[in-house]
Parts: structure tokens; C-alpha cells; sequence
């Protein structure tokens, strides 16, 4: 079920050119979209649009609390963990990430981790400084290799962090969600259209990423109301 190319270009288009785009798909009788932001520009509302996500592996399931507890145990040393998406476009967010995980930790006292979950080439070495960070203990790199490995990793997690600076044809905030796991993003209008009431929302700076990380690290309710509406989504 992997997305086509042809799939990828048309998408692509949609956000290159979007009077083109508009123009020639107020002619169709109904529209299939993988970006719910799309909509915005089908003039003409008697057209039929139905959301289509392409390429969601089916290895992305939610776990048990017990199950979760023994993978946690197993792999992070009985420690929660947030997981951050570094990729192409979230690379440059990973250090007001680290910022906002510190202030967190000097809120918290908590013995919470940090995962940077790598889709892109990305080392410590691409930190300024990282060899000075007080936590760096606490944060551990993990390279992407397979759906079927990081599925666990995924369900498991705390919290999800995918902090893109511009629109990116990437799944990784979506498997979360198939995960039946929190998720934190942008704050941005195409994030909020594509992911609703099931994520929660904040600006690009230290401050408001860390704010996030502490209202739901103390708000259990409040993340389970996220995870509840996931099937919003992907339905």
C-alpha cells in the first residue's frame, strides 16, 4: 500500500501551484485527498472529498499497559520516554527541543527520557554544544531502520513530538496516532486540518514546547482525550 510517485507529484503540485490545482480540480465530480488542507481550495462545495492516507503500515498497533511496561523495562531501563521525529524538516528544531526537555526536567524531577528517533542522517555532532548538556544522559539516538522494529518503540512512547517548519509528505505523526499514542506539533493551520482534535499544538520556541511536555506529563486526561480522538483521523 505504499504511496505512488504519481500520487507524491500530485500532492507536491497541489502546494506548488495552487491556482492550477484549483482551477482544474473544481472540475472533478469527486476528489480524493491525502492533505485535508486541500479542501480549502475546491471552490465548489458540491464536489464530494474523501481523505485517503496512503502507506500507514500495519505493523503500527497499539499495545497493552502490561505489554507497554515490560517493553519499557526491557529497552529503557523502566523510564517513560518522549519521542522526537528528527527528519528533513524538524532537523532544526532539535535544539529548542533539547532546551524545552530541560527546562521540563528541572520542572519535573522526573526520571523521563528523551528519544531522538532519527529519519534523516543526524548525530550528536550536529548539536552545538550537545558534549556540555546537562541531560544528555538522558537522550538516546535511534536510527530508523524498519517499520516492524520501530512499531514497539512507537506504541510505547509517552508522547509524540513531530515539529515540521513547512508542509512535508511524511507519516510518522499518523503511525503515532495508529499507535493509539499522544502527539504534539506544529501549530500551524495545515497541521491542525490534517490532525484535528487528535494532537495537541504549539509554536516553534523552547518556551511553548515545554509547556506542552509539562501540561501533559501532569494531565493524564487530557492526553487520553487526544488519543480518543485518533480515529477521527484515520477512519
Amino acid at each position: 500500500n505504499k504511496r505512488s510517485t504519481e500520487t507524491r507529484k500530485i500532492d507536491n503540485f497541489a502546494y506548488q501551484y495552487p491556482k492550477i490545482f484549483a482551477t482544474q480540480v473544481n472540475r472533478a465530480k469527486a476528489v480524493f485527498i491525502t492533505e485535508p488542507a486541500l479542501v480549502n481550495q475546491i471552490k465548489n462545495k458540491q464536489i464530494q472529498c474523501y481523505p485517503v492516507y496512503h502507506g500507514l503500515k500495519k505493523n503500527y498497533i497499539s499495545i497493552s499497559f502490561e505489554e507497554k511496561d515490560s517493553w519499557i523495562e526491557a529497552n529503557q531501563e523502566g523510564c517513560d520516554f518522549f519521542v522526537f521525529h528528527v527528519s528533513e524538516t524538524t532537523k532544526a528544531q532539535v535544539l529548542p527541543m533539547l532546551k524545552a526537555f530541560s527546562s521540563f526536567k528541572k520542572w519535573t524531577e522526573s526520571t523521563m527520557k528523551l528519544v531522538l528517533l532519527l529519519h534523516c542522517p543526524f548525530t550528536d555532532n550536529d548539536i552545538p554544544r550537545f558534549n556540555l548538556y546537562k541531560f544528555r544522559k538522558e537522550i538516546e539516538f535511534v536510527n530508523f531502520i524498519e517499520d516492524a522494529t520501530a512499531a514497539p518503540l512507537y506504541a510505547a512512547a509517552f508522547l509524540h513530538i513531530y515539529l515540521p517548519n513547512t508542509f512535508a509528505d511524511e507519516n510518522f505523526a499518523l503511525h503515532a496516532l495508529q499507535t493509539k499514542t499522544a502527539l504534539l506539533t506544529t501549530d500551524k493551520e495545515n497541521q491542525k486540518q490534517r490532525f484535528g482534535l487528535a494532537a495537541a499544538y504549539c509554536e516553534l520556541t523552547e518556551k511553548a514546547i515545554s509547556e506542552k511536555l509539562l501540561y501533559y506529563y501532569k494531565n493524564d486526561f487530557e492526553k487520553d482525550r487526544l488519543i480518543a480522538a485518533a480515529d477521527s483521523v484515520l477512519e
